[in-house]
């Protein structure tokens, strides 16, 4: 079975994000990356974001979203 057909849990999309989120971290750059912003960036945000709101306690743990 592919991990393609399988489907993603929070805990595989947090850790894609704060993946992401590193990569972006001091100005770095992914190849999702274009010069008007990055949509895989934006995504990640997005998912600490909604991540937040369903978890309150999470944001008194920054250093784990970066």
């Amino acid at each position: 079975m592919s991990r393609n057909s399988e489907g993603c849990g929070l805990a595989e999309r947090l850790d894609s994000a704060r993946m992401t989120a590193r990569q972006h971290a001091d100005g770095g750059t992914c190849f999702h990356c274009k010069p008007d912003g990055c949509d895989q960036n934006a995504w990640a945000q997005q998912e600490f974001a909604e991540h937040t709101r369903r978890n309150p306690a999470a944001a008194s743990h920054p250093a784990e979203n970066t």
